[in-house]
């Protein structure tokens, strides 16, 4: 069976996606190939058998080592997870103060969502609704968060479930405009108690993708996130839905964030490579275990915004 091209989502295309083919991360492709060797799921003719295949085609690695039946998709997620899904502290000792700025975004940040996937799907995400939410969070704007939150969302909604996208940055929100959708309606009309229900929608052109937008911008943002109201629509969210994400403000721009991350399952960090501070990352850290918030880990952002 063919796996589908992975597709990022980018702002102000109105849901338009970039198609990365396998020529353009044969680099990636051979580190997946060691990487399954040392794991003891491939041999090393296998790999060897695998690229020369590649040679000239569109076909990714993964695809064609499950095609040519060498590995299981449960496989190539293995390799990319301890590729680059790796602990919070591996990436805070491994960061300088300022960070230059990293390959290119498409090859990098395709293989850390699918890696990142991995791990959820394994370590998280699971039958109790209370472990269903996951909160975005990072120290600063600009760190890439809404970017994070809607391809994440995408990529569970190609594993066929249900997923739900909430934009709960009250304030500025932007997460619709990943998607071409408005805003007329969402968490703020609900909660100011002009509609009945939260307005989930559907989202064009992705199977299984919901979105709740923020609605109409509030003063007080504050207030409402930290009202019981919005606590009980997260819980009953999560019975619908088998993976919520949750698009929060900056951390630096107030409370809202922390909040959000303990209204929700988890909270999982986004360092941004070429403007992250290890002093942030780790303050962050530090201050949601503090809150009893469970950490899952940081995604570095190559460059998606």
């Amino acid at each position: 069976m063919n796996r589908p091209k992975v597709k990022l989502v980018r702002p102000a295309e109105s849901g338009a996606a970039h198609e990365l083919s396998g020529s353009e991360s044969a680099p990636l492709d051979r580190r997946i190939g060691q990487t399954l060797v040392a794991l003891g799921r491939m041999k090393d003719p296998q790999v060897s058998v695998v690229l020369a295949r590649q040679a000239g085609s569109q076909r990714r690695f993964g695809e064609l080592a499950i095609a040519l039946g060498f590995v299981t998709h449960s496989d190539i997620d293995l390799a990319l997870a301890r590729q680059r899904a790796v602990p919070l502290q591996q990436i805070v000792d491994g960061l300088p103060s300022n960070v230059t700025p990293a390959s290119p975004l498409e090859a990098q940040n395709v293989e850390t969502l699918l890696a990142v996937r991995a791990q959820l799907v394994h370590r998280w995400f699971g039958e109790e609704p209370e472990r269903r939410a996951l909160a975005i969070v990072s120290p600063t704007p600009g760190d890439g968060r809404t970017w994070v939150t809607a391809n994440l969302g995408r990529l569970f909604a190609e594993l066929d479930d249900e997923t739900l996208l909430i934009d709960a940055c009250l304030q500025r929100p932007s997460l619709h405009l990943m998607f071409g959708m408005d805003n007329r309606q969402g968490i703020s009309s609900f909660l100011a108690g002009g509609i009945e229900q939260p307005p989930v929608r559907a989202v064009p052109g992705v199977p299984h993708l919901h979105l709740l937008s923020a609605g109409p911008g509030v003063a007080a943002s504050h207030k409402l996130i930290s009202h019981r109201a919005f606590g009980l629509m997260i819980e009953r969210l999560a019975m619908r839905y088998a993976a919520i994400f949750v698009d929060t403000p900056a951390v630096s721009a107030g409370g809202d964030a922390l909040t959000l991350a303990l209204r929700s399952s988890g909270a999982l960090l986004v360092v941004r490579r070429d403007r992250t501070r290890i002093a942030e990352v780790t303050a962050l850290r530090d201050r949601l275990q503090r809150m009893t918030v469970e950490v899952l880990g940081a995604v570095i952002n190559e460059g998606g915004t």
